[in-house]
């Protein structure tokens, strides 16, 4: 079993090639619970996301591929214990972690417009001596819902129209989406709690957000509109692609362009170069779990992935150079680029499990000693560093990481 994720560029994603996460930039928790909302946030015209599929996780949701290293319990969700028997394929070591419960649903406050407005009705319950004296305060915005209940509509894939469908529309944001207000609100859920997972993991919360808006398209990509699933984070399992008795909730991204590159993706019809009909029930490479919510996938994210043996070495890196004096930005950026980068035999993890991690160094093809990657992203590290970091310098995450 093999995890991967796979990234798009800003806004509007395009389909991408694959070293290991899947998105519109490009794993999941294993959970078998009722998805809330979802009904009412179903894709115009579609399957309704989520029949039970899965094993180990990836990163993923488009081309693009990381390095998997284990799965793990996430957001107080029970995954089944055969994923936490699987080994890393990367340097042969489960993760073992559990992630803490975590669960920020609760619904925002009334602002108390509604309480003004009985008294401006019945000024004689209001402690006031008469109309004139009542203080009507600006009217003050409400707070937004979030992901917004409204319905959308996705450009077509092949199956869906065989005119019009084309498989790479399948990473794209869902038509006319993200308005402005749309990208503002989903910045502003994103913002807590990616600052709680820098809190909790001193990892850097800019770059969660700037990842999540990336791979996501604000929230409104298939995967990100129809399973929650912010990263591309991709179940991986070729034995059992459905996850069948795992009580894992997958969602199926049908039409996906094969990233499986082992020609085990078949094709039924074609109808010219990016205008395929594949053999979808056997696919192994299109399955993506289906989160609760940002909470559960974001902290999916940070434990099982930033946490986990492969990209930990970078996360103890970032915070080494925050230590030396590194700007926020300038660390980020760098922890981007090194989890991106492709990986190398020199990272290791200590086969003696003292808890020591080990990056050491190696000989590229040009002589030059580096760092060995993470292998999180197809596009390698410089690719992925420059699209995040613009995403985190045009909202300004980086004074999430000073709250």
């Amino acid at each position: 079993m093999t995890f991967r994720s796979f990234c798009l560029p800003l806004g509007l994603v395009a389909a991408l090639a694959a070293w290991g996460c899947s998105c519109p930039c490009k794993d999941k928790c294993g959970l078998d619970v009722e998805h809330p909302g979802l009904d009412a946030r179903t894709e115009s015209g579609a399957d309704s996301p989520g029949s039970p599929d899965g094993a180990p996780v990836e990163d993923r949701a488009g081309p693009g591929d990381q390095a998997a290293d284990g799965a793990v319990d996430v957001a107080g969700m029970d995954i089944p214990d055969a994923l936490h028997d699987g080994a890393d394929p990367v340097d042969g070591h489960t993760d073992g972690l559990l992630a803490a419960d975590q669960e920020n649903d609760g619904a925002a406050g009334a602002d108390g417009t509604a309480n003004m407005q009985d008294q401006l009705d019945d000024p004689a319950s209001a402690d006031v001596g008469n109309d004139a004296d009542i203080a009507v305060p600006d009217a003050q915005p409400d707070v937004p819902q979030w992901p917004p209940a409204i319905e959308v509509m996705f450009l077509p894939t092949p199956e869906e129209d065989k005119n019009k469908g084309l498989n790479s529309n399948v990473y794209l944001s869902a038509i006319g989406h993200p308005a402005p207000d749309e990208q503002d609100g989903f910045v502003e859920a994103i913002h807590p709690i990616a600052v709680a997972m820098r809190k909790t993991y001193g990892v850097p919360a800019c770059a969660i957000g700037g990842m999540a808006i990336v791979e996501a398209g604000y929230g409104f990509t298939r995967t990100g509109w129809l399973a929650n699933n912010l990263f591309g984070l991709k179940y991986w399992n070729q034995s059992n692609p459905s996850g069948a008795g795992t009580g894992i909730e997958l969602y199926q991204l049908r039409g996906q362009p094969d990233e499986a590159w082992d020609g085990s993706v078949k094709v039924l019809v074609s109808y010219g170069p990016d205008k395929k009909i594949f053999d979808e029930d056997p696919r192994y490479d299109n399955r993506y779990p289906v989160f609760p919510n940002y909470d559960a996938c974001v902290e999916y994210l940070v434990v099982d992935r930033f946490m986990g043996k492969t990209l930990y070495p970078f996360v103890l890196q970032y915070q080494q150079r925050l230590k030396e004096g590194w700007t926020i930005k300038d660390a980020a950026i760098q922890f981007l680029f090194e989890i991106a980068a492709p990986p190398a035999p020199g990272l290791i993890y200590d086969p003696n499990g003292n808890d020591e991690y080990y990056l050491v160094t190696h000989v590229n093809d040009k002589g030059k000693v580096v760092y060995g990657g993470g292998g999180y992203n197809q596009n390698g590290g410089t690719y992925y560093s420059k699209v995040i970091g613009s995403a985190m310098k045009e909202w300004g995450l980086y004074a999430w990481d000073k709250e």
